[in-house]
């Protein structure tokens, strides 16, 4: 249940950072580190939630296996705790792929982004780059509610918790995404892919305060039933903005 409370306001902080090329690196059995570089970002606060999406081209040499699996991580030894690893099967090529990435006991201060690989079940691999011959990938950090002020509110106010699951999770072919709404509020709740691009908006008018709910039929905005994957909804009202991963599975 996501509950919007137009008393609290609510900030997100973003860094981008590009030209993610920097050497290429062979892969075995145990996750190493790819030569990308550090992309350093600063987050003020203990509480606020990162979401990290990398978007690129990724390129292999020789696979000696199943594969390739790529992940991010934080000061190169916090793993996520959302994500979705992508993955190339073909020798000598180079693939589109993206990651998506939650991390939610950051403390506050400086962090570091990596980009990490691995051949699974005994594998190897040779010469994996992120961003071969530059193709302007993207990582892109998203600290949410950052900057929070919370005006307080009356004691009769309903409800603490600011967002729950959206239910069922993993589905197919449908979800209900339930919110509440303390007053009256334009809601926009939309639903978007792991490259960060509208799928679909649920939800775009004027509420009163209220309980409400909303199904998404794994449909996009064209009436397509999409692909399984990750996906994540977005809900805001005003300057406040929050947001889930959510999972189709077929």
């Amino acid at each position: 249940m996501l509950i919007i409370n137009s008393q609290m306001f609510a900030q997100n902080t973003y860094f981008q950072f590009a030209s993610l090329n920097y050497s290429s690196v062979d892969v075995g059995s145990d996750w190493t580190k790819l030569g990308t570089g550090n992309y350093t970002f600063t987050k003020g606060q203990d509480d606020s939630q990162v979401e990290v999406y990398l978007n690129s081209r990724f390129g292999v040499g020789d696979i000696n296996g199943a594969g390739v699996k790529f992940m991010v991580r934080m000061d190169d030894v916090i793993d996520p705790d959302y994500d979705n690893k992508a993955s190339i099967r073909n020798a000598n090529s180079d693939e589109f792929e993206s990651i998506f990435a939650v991390f939610e006991n950051l403390p506050a201060g400086n962090h570091t982004v990596s980009v990490w690989a691995l051949a699974p079940n005994g594998g190897s691999a040779t010469s994996v780059l992120v961003d071969p011959g530059g193709w302007e990938g993207r990582i892109i950090v998203k600290i949410i509610n950052d900057n929070t002020v919370s005006v307080p509110e009356p004691a009769s106010a309903p409800g603490s918790q600011i967002m729950q699951q959206n239910y069922p999770n993993p589905f197919y072919p449908e979800t209900t995404i339930e919110y509440v709404v303390q007053q009256q509020s334009q809601v926009v709740l939309s639903v978007y892919n792991n490259a960060g691009q509208l799928v679909k908006t649920l939800v775009d008018e004027y509420k009163a305060p209220g309980e409400y709910s909303v199904v998404w039929d794994s449909k996009d905005k064209s009436g397509k039933t999409v692909s399984s994957g990750s996906y994540f909804y977005q809900i805001r009202v005003g300057n406040f903005v929050s947001s889930r991963k959510m999972i189709v599975l077929k």
